[in-house]
């Protein structure tokens, strides 16, 4: 992941996110899918993110990907539901790895990029194995994210309106 702005991005930056993010998923899935209807049973996660709900400046290919790797799964679900194999989508906001560090060093500061909550890659984890052990169609964290999901335009907007200025 980089936040940068699409005119700034070169092409093969933008595509190499959407392969990483968005299409090696769905191959990988479309790979194992057909055993997995075979013996009728199974578990996918996707791991999607915020990104692909609200706007986020300087997250476009990375949006997209999200938006459409989280659309994929929720479809998916219905698709396979018959054969006994469950998918969870998993939509994480900002969790503390050295990547999250690194995306808050792309970014003009600001009260909003300083103070947007950070989960843990533990919890994170935690959540994903109750998901699939309930077989839950969704994770959300942290739990700030959960509203955001929900009422995605006023979010929009309030991301679009104090969200830093990403690096062209």
């Amino acid at each position: 992941m980089f936040i940068q702005t699409m005119a700034g991005t070169p092409w093969e930056k933008g595509l190499k996110l959407l392969n990483v993010d968005l299409l090696s998923p769905l191959r990988i899935i479309n790979l194992v899918l057909p055993s997995m209807i075979q013996r009728r049973k199974g578990h996918i996660v996707n791991i999607s993110s915020m990104a692909g709900v609200t706007t986020i400046p300087g997250c476009c290919y990375y949006g997209a990907a999200k938006a459409g790797i989280a659309n994929a799964s929720e479809i998916l679900r219905g698709e396979v539901k018959r054969y006994g194999i469950g998918v969870t989508t998993v939509y994480l906001g900002p969790i503390k790895t050295p990547l999250e560090a690194q995306c808050r060093t792309e970014v003009k500061g600001n009260i909003y990029s300083d103070n947007i909550p950070a989960g843990s890659p533990q919890r994170t984890a935690e959540l994903i194995y109750r998901a699939v052990k309930k077989n839950r169609a969704l994770v959300i964290y942290t739990g700030a994210y959960y509203l955001v999901r929900h009422i995605q335009r006023i979010a929009n907007w309030f991301v679009m309106r104090f969200a830093p200025d990403p690096k062209i």
